[in-house]
């Protein structure tokens, strides 16, 4: 096995341009519904406009993007030249799966399980870094070992590009990989590798007629250091077979495990992914990749030459004579799912072996027939999209003179966002009868005039509100600015400022809309009106909703305890006392968790959680103890002293159920007396056995004992447990009788009021 340790460090090569996945992976903006006059025409920016990067649909395409194998972002092996959204995060589990037989050799069963974890973060509008972490098993029938694991790979790495046009982008990034020794832990300097790779993308979805086509491509150099891990194995092995023997090198199976190279490669790639929009929120890329490692003898190495082609049982041959037929070239299919839930994908994705999969040279690690690959990616924006900025967008409508406005409305809950169905609608200053809103919480209001009205609500269920909205002016020529804002108004806004923000919830193509009926018809918001429709979002504050607890207290036989004290403590607090069947209630509650105190003449204090929901009924019933007649437990100055020890199961920290009702009592005694803040648990045993271990189980025994009290209702920061061991005998260990007394557990009291 070899625990190979290794970081991708990659910087900026050549300046180069962000693709359209660089732009902020976020929808903003939406049409305002108020409106105003305005006396000049500038037309609007097509919404729909998708060959800038800058555009809103360029902006949800880079927050698809997702990391290739090891981390930058792109396909499944061909890295963009962009990058995904600036300040997004992208998180990939990968995993690998091939198995076959007559591959390494003759008659041979192999095979190869591997997970990559991977994290790339766009840190800027023109920089990337990733590192991930890879893990592989390799298995063969016929090697020595027959299993070769590689764990721990780490790879780490910055890209850097410029869109030279919205649709191509350049970039480039290098590398150092840094490994392990073989069959060993720490660095090997002479090890490292270095890398070097330029990159471009053309998104054609970015063209001024968009076509769903992304290319890549990759070109790139590593040194490859990797031969100098196995540099003292190989001495060795000439030690023992000879300088020149077959045996002294590392074997095939070992390169292709190890992934060990004795050359330099020249990385190609090409990438061609088709993105598809089959539903308004679920998307399918299906990719098609090839890569080519050419390998390059920088080093110098002398192949020992065999006058036999290589292959599956015969010796390796040497890259001068086999040439691209043993270079590693792969052809890749494939395709990502985006699945409804907003920055998820799926990858399904075969390698298959195009070269380097039967042909094997000892310069070049072979190359595996084919790999399943399955991944799962989640990118996620920690920070929430910028508020856009207020936009003028003025458009000229013709209409005609006489029809008044009208307002298209919806009732929202300010918190849920939730329409409202049944808020009465009445207008300010006006004498009209009450509209109701519907099933979605929307209304069309009469016919209204030129100026500001303010939009008033009410609900048995919320607290009054009021939106103001601004009408626009009649006229042959009416010309209307809409104004975007991210954040609704809630409902106590009565200011143009306000309803400006609230109306900015309403439907981007909500603007002014033709209809047919009488002006004076009574408002239906299902047919058709005739005049403009003015779009109006209002919040309302939902009242504060009460619950209630209805509870019983028994006795263990389950018979009634009249006359008990029940305290509640949480969001609100109140008292009550049981009545002769045991029964209490409390009322008007708000929503919550309550913790419930009983105390009853005769019993042991019992506590206890119950939620309360909204406009619900919690019920419960609690059961108390009856104090024993003679007590087991003492309160002084220093401790809390007991008359019989708590006893366990032999050798375990498990409390015997004969003990569980002197800690009930012990727990009891605490909840009276809150002055006692903290109390030392202490745990101790006899000197028999390994003094460690008797340390050990006294803290294990001393912690099940706080953890009993802390469920019985004693506040955990008043207890603190401590496991002594045989290190504090309370007499000397020379009986049986001594022994017992020195297995104790005692109560200190460290702290008072």
């Amino acid at each position: 096995m070899r625990n190979r340790l290794g970081f991708w460090f990659a910087c900026l090569v050549v300046v180069a341009p962000v693709s359209s996945s660089s732009a902020q992976g976020t929808i903003g903006g939406t049409a305002s519904g108020r409106m105003d006059v305005y006396d000049e025409y500038e037309a609007p920016p097509a919404e729909n406009d998708t060959s800038s990067t800058d555009s809103p649909a360029a902006d949800e395409d880079a927050f698809r993007a997702q990391n290739s194998e090891f981390g930058p972002v792109g396909g499944v092996h061909v890295v963009d030249a962009g990058s995904g959204a600036p300040g997004t995060f992208r998180l990939q589990l990968g995993f690998s799966y091939f198995s076959t037989s007559q591959f390494l050799e003759t008659g041979d069963e192999s095979s190869r399980v591997g997970g990559v974890l991977s994290l790339s973060w766009t840190f800027h509008k023109y920089f990337e870094i990733w590192g991930a972490l890879a893990n592989r098993a390799t298995q063969n029938s016929k090697s020595d070992p027959k299993l070769l694991q590689v764990l721990g790979d780490t790879v780490l790495g910055i890209k850097g590009y410029y869109p030279v046009a919205p649709w191509f982008t350049l970039g480039g990034d290098v590398g150092l990989t840094f490994l392990n020794a073989v069959g060993g832990i720490g660095l090997r300097l002479s090890g490292t590798n270095f890398g070097i790779r330029f990159n471009t993308t053309a998104d054609l979805r970015r063209l001024q007629s968009p076509v769903p086509l992304i290319f890549r491509t990759n070109v790139g150099y590593v040194f490859d250091n990797s031969a100098n891990l196995v540099e003292d194995v190989e001495k060795a092995r000439a030690a023992a077979y000879g300088e020149f023997s077959e045996q002294a090198q590392v074997t095939r199976a070992e390169r292709f495990g190890l992934g060990i190279n004795r050359v330099d490669h020249v990385g190609l790639g090409l990438g061609l992914e088709v993105p598809l929009q089959l539903g308004s929120e679920f998307f399918l890329h299906p990719l098609a990749e090839y890569t080519l490692n050419i390998g390059a003898n920088r080093q110098g190495y002398s192949c020992l030459q065999v006058a036999t082609s290589a292959g599956v049982g015969e010796r390796d041959g040497c890259l001068a004579l086999q040439g691209l037929a043993a270079m590693p070239s792969t052809l890749t299919i494939g395709g990502r799912v985006y699945p409804p839930l907003r920055g998820l994908a799926v990858l399904l994705a075969l390698d298959i072996g195009l070269s380097g999969t039967s042909v094997f040279v000892r310069e070049l690690a072979p190359n595996a027939p084919y790999d399943v690959r399955i991944a799962l990616s989640y990118a996620y924006d920690p920070e929430p999209p910028p508020a856009a900025e207020p936009q003028e967008i003025v458009r000229e409508v013709e209409v005609t003179p006489d029809p008044l406005p009208r307002i298209e409305g919806r009732a929202v809950d300010s918190e849920s966002q939730v329409p409202i169905a049944g808020a009465a609608v009445r207008y300010a200053g006006t004498e009209f009868t009450a509209q109701m809103t519907d099933d979605l919480g929307q209304f069309i209001s009469y016919p209204l005039p030129a100026g500001d009205v303010e939009v008033q609500f009410t609900h048995p269920d919320y607290e009054p509100g009021s939106c103001t909205v601004t009408m626009p002016s009649q006229g042959k020529t009416a010309r209307f600015a809409e104004a975007n804002s991210a954040e609704p108004a809630t409902a106590e806004s009565a200011s143009p400022e306000a309803a400006a923000g609230e109306q900015a919830q309403a439907s981007a193509d909500a603007e002014v809309h033709a209809a047919a009926p009488d002006a004076t018809s009574s408002p239906d918001a299902s047919a058709d009106h005739e005049g403009p429709l003015v779009p109006l979002r209002c919040a309302l504050v939902a009242k504060p909703r009460f619950g209630e607890i209805s509870g019983t207290v028994v006795d263990t036989q389950g018979a009634a305890v009249a006359g008990a004290s029940v305290q509640l403590s949480g969001p609100a607090e109140q008292t009550a006392t049981t009545d002769a069947a045991g029964a209490f209630a409390a009322t008007n509650l708000p929503a919550g968790e309550y913790t419930v105190r009983v105390e009853a003449a005769g019993f042991m204090i019992r506590l206890a959680t119950v939620t309360v929901a909204a406009s619900g009924t919690a019920t419960m019933q609690l059961q108390l103890s009856p104090q024993p007649k003679t007590s087991q437990v003492e309160m002084s100055a220093s401790e809390v002293k007991i008359r019989r020890q708590i006893m366990f199961n032999k050798n375990s920290s498990v409390i015997s159920e004969r003990s569980h009702e002197l800690l009930r009592e012990i727990a009891d005694v605490l909840l009276r007396n809150p002055q006692v803040e903290l109390v030392e648990i202490q745990g101790h045993t006899d000197n028999q056995g390994e003094p460690e271990l008797n340390r050990q189980l006294s803290q294990l025994r001393a912690e099940s004992v706080k953890k009993f009290l802390t469920e019985a209702g004693v506040a955990a920061d008043r207890l603190d447990a401590r496991g002594y061991g045989d290190t504090r005998p309370l007499v000397p260990n020379l009986t049986e009788a001594n022994r017992a007394r020195n297995r104790r557990v005692q109560f200190i009291i460290r702290k008072t009021k």
